[in-house]
């Protein structure tokens, strides 16, 4: 089996629903950080919101995927 097809499935199977992700963002960001990425985690209320980084751009800021 694909490591794709494997994270997918590992999404599929935490109940995340809104305001609890279930842990999906922690397993992105092991999987993330292990390949260069920096997180950046952003608490609002009883939601949590990451915005997950890699390198930098000519301009200083790095692209995200939120």
């Amino acid at each position: 089996m694909s490591q794709t097809l494997q994270l997918a499935g590992a999404l599929i199977n935490l109940p995340s629903v809104t305001p609890d992700d279930g842990g999906c963002q922690s397993l992105l960001a092991q999987r993330l950080e292990k390949q260069g990425f920096k997180t950046e985690w952003l608490p609002f209320g009883d939601v949590s919101n990451v915005i997950y980084s890699h390198g930098e751009w000519s301009d200083g800021e790095s692209p995200s995927l939120w």
